[in-house]
């Protein structure tokens, strides 16, 4: 692949790899390469913010130590654990990995693209993740920072096509280095060139086809999210952080409902759509003991 690149493609390569031996983040998920933890640190890191996986990477490792001891364990208190991290459902699907590996690899995680993918809540990023951080295989493992990068210095503002960008950051990796590489576009892109970027210290802004572009369309660009407060993701995360502080996981149906309606107004309607919802995802679970409904943590 090498003798592809051109020579700005060559320099950057180079570059890079310098910026982060002298960068680097000192992560937890960086001092090891058992598979397991690995899975574990991507899968927490999906929609979630490096800062406040840290903590509660270090504390599921504590208490579910190795796959086997995850795949044993009740789907509630994995769920429980999660508490923090946000989208509850991909405790299940790490818990459903878990399991899945156990029951069909012997405990040791899969190595080829397919099989990963073929696990719950694995999708293609974080099967080349696992294969660039725990087996040293050379894959491009392409983030959003990762992405990001590559399309600003050799792109400029153009947006090149999903295809075309993958094939050119498949092509810089370098031979025997994509462990350190793909650790390395991470980190520029979470620290130097940002959504809002930091041209003003970066190394390459020379050279980079989006400087000085990439700056106004920066400080324009319009935030165009909805609330958070009130969204069914607002409402999901409440049901389950109720559970969660609830004796035995569980509470009276129409009392839950209750609970979510005093802290942001929620019709009946919606709130039962919730629940089926998250009954669907396999995080709670709707009992009957005489006439009276009950919602527990699955």
């Amino acid at each position: 692949m090498a003798e592809k690149l051109n020579a700005k493609q060559r320099k950057f390569q180079t570059a890079i790899l310098l910026w982060f031996a002298k960068h680097c983040r000192d992560l937890p998920w960086r001092r090891t390469c058992d598979p397991y933890k690995i899975l574990v640190s991507e899968v927490m890191l999906q929609q979630t913010q490096v800062d406040r996986v840290i903590p509660k990477y270090e504390a599921f490792l504590h208490k579910f130590p190795t796959v086997k001891k995850l795949a044993r364990a009740k789907c509630f208190s994995v769920i429980k654990l999660w508490s923090g991290l946000g989208y509850n459902n991909r405790a299940v699907r790490l818990h459903q990995a878990a399991q899945e590996i156990v029951r069909h690899y012997q405990g040791a995680l899969p190595r080829s693209i397919e099989a990963l993918e073929r696990l719950p809540g694995i999708g293609s990023y974080t099967a080349r993740a696992i294969q660039a951080f725990a087996f040293d295989q050379h894959v491009a493992a392409v983030d959003v920072n990762h992405a990001r990068v590559v399309r600003r210095i050799f792109y400029g503002i153009n947006m090149p096509s999903e295809k075309e960008l993958d094939a050119v950051c498949v092509s810089l990796v370098p031979i025997r280095e994509a462990y350190a590489w793909n650790h390395a576009l991470m980190d520029f892109g979470a620290l130097i060139c940002k959504n809002r970027p930091r041209c003003d210290i970066c190394p390459f802004r020379s050279t980079c086809a989006a400087y000085p572009d990439v700056l106004n369309v920066t400080r324009t660009k319009k935030r165009t999210t909805e609330s958070f407060f009130g969204s069914n993701r607002y409402f999901r995360g409440s049901i389950v952080e109720t559970l969660r502080n609830t004796p035995r996981y569980r509470i009276e149906y129409r009392m839950l409902w209750q609970k979510m309606n005093g802290q942001y107004p929620i019709i009946l309607k919606r709130f039962r759509q919730l629940i089926h919802a998250l009954e669907s995802d396999h995080i709670v679970e709707i009992t009957r003991i005489r006439s009276r409904s009950f919602v527990q943590l699955a």
